[in-house]
């Protein structure tokens, strides 16, 4: 990234992220490998200038999101092994006190042996309650929207379990977290009706009432009611059954290629 003319808020965020990733180390989070703020880079017609630039891990395989949108929906075990790999780096951060306050299908990442990394810590903090409006609209808690004053921790969690949906389903459970928002009102007040209308269309497909209740629980409107991270591993659905490592690569792969295939038609 050139460093000449940067914003401030761009170069605090480049610092604060750098600055949080080499806290952490842990499988499930992208490793920072090498950092400057005053490094050189050459162009091509021979000129130089000025850049930062972060190294990180390799994540081959790209975003989860690119694998649901155009690939289609997890079964409830394969949506399980990546929640299992999602809430345990979440832990990590947390374990840290760090938050990411940016956790979305975008920034999850899939290393060459498919494995869930989590990316972007650009707007991450350390802070316990933030009053910072910092993150991608439709996946902030409704305390965001509505509060001058939040607890952090419960954001991810709220995130978290817009993933999960997402990867139930392969599309997004509402526009945004307000009651002004037709499905998330339908979900704070009628819930069963709000899975009803979800699903109505995949017929005997149906998810599990253990998975619809622990994202319900994950998507409360209250922060101090919503769900922690320790009572979702506690739950009945997280300790269900996951694919054998070789059934993911198998699958994952043929949905890499499928991707291929579908590009190329497109190309």
């Amino acid at each position: 990234m050139r460093r000449k003319n940067q914003s401030e808020s761009v170069t605090e965020a480049v610092e604060n992220e750098v600055a949080v990733m080499k806290e952490l180390d842990h499988q499930g989070i992208i490793k920072i490998l090498d950092f400057s703020d005053d490094a050189e880079y050459t162009l091509p017609n021979g000129r130089s200038m000025e850049v930062y630039y972060i190294a990180i891990e390799l994540a081959s395989n790209g975003e989860i999101f690119d694998v649901l949108a155009e690939t289609g929906r997890f079964s409830e075990p394969l949506a399980r092994h990546y929640f299992h790999q999602l809430v345990e780096s979440i832990e990590h951060m947390h374990s840290k006190g760090v938050f990411h306050r940016d956790i979305k299908p975008e920034n999850i990442m899939l290393d060459s042996n498919f494995d869930l990394k989590v990316a972007d810590f650009g707007f991450s903090s350390h802070d316990t309650t933030c009053s910072i409006r910092k993150g991608t609209t439709s996946y902030m808690a409704p305390e965001m929207h509505l509060q001058d004053k939040f607890k952090t921790a419960p954001l991810d969690i709220f995130a978290a379990g817009l993933i999960l949906f997402i990867m139930l389903k392969a599309a997004p459970a509402f526009n945004e977290a307000r009651l002004t928002d037709t499905h998330y009102k339908l979900l704070i007040s009628k819930p069963a009706l709000f899975w009803k209308v979800h699903f109505k269309k995949f017929g005997n497909e149906q998810p599990s009432e253990e998975i619809k209740e622990l994202i319900t629980k994950m998507l409360e409107f209250d922060p101090e009611q919503r769900i922690t991270l320790e009572n979702i591993k506690n739950c009945d659905w997280y300790n269900g059954p996951v694919p054998s490592k070789e059934d993911i690569i198998a699958e994952l792969t043929l949905r890499k290629i499928q991707m291929s295939e579908d590009q190329e038609m497109e190309g």
